[in-house]
């Protein structure tokens, strides 16, 4: 299937992408992020960060909820190493993982943080 498709697309074609393949033409993808931590930064909230990675221009932050979950989650995406992640279930103990991407792809996932965010107190 590779040998086929690069016979019949550019090696910056964007359906690469489509196929679930890094672009062969583009530049490397950058390394998979480290010192990924997590903290409870409000009811249902938390901080996730990572150290910067070169070539990286941006960030994508999953979340899997320990208790229930078994795929992971998307959170969100930031030009920056973190990312505060909200409607979280307060209480509840969750992984969040880490990918650097570039316009050549996505890194693989970091090594999981956990974190439990606090419960949002209900007044008496």
């Amino acid at each position: 299937m590779w040998e086929e498709l690069k016979q019949r697309i550019g090696p910056l074609d964007p359906r690469w992408t489509a196929f679930g393949l890094n672009k062969p033409g583009a530049p490397s993808t950058p390394a998979v992020p480290q010192n990924v931590t997590a903290v409870s930064c409000g009811p249902g909230q938390m901080l996730a960060s990572c150290d910067a990675t070169p070539r990286a221009t941006h960030y994508r932050f999953f979340t899997q909820e320990n208790e229930l979950e078994a795929e992971l989650v998307f959170a969100g995406s930031s030009s920056t190493p973190s990312l505060v992640i909200g409607e979280l279930q307060g209480g509840h103990s969750y992984s969040v993982y880490v990918s650097a991407a570039d316009e050549a792809g996505q890194s693989p996932l970091s090594q999981p943080a956990v974190v439990t965010p606090i419960e949002l107190l209900k007044a008496a």
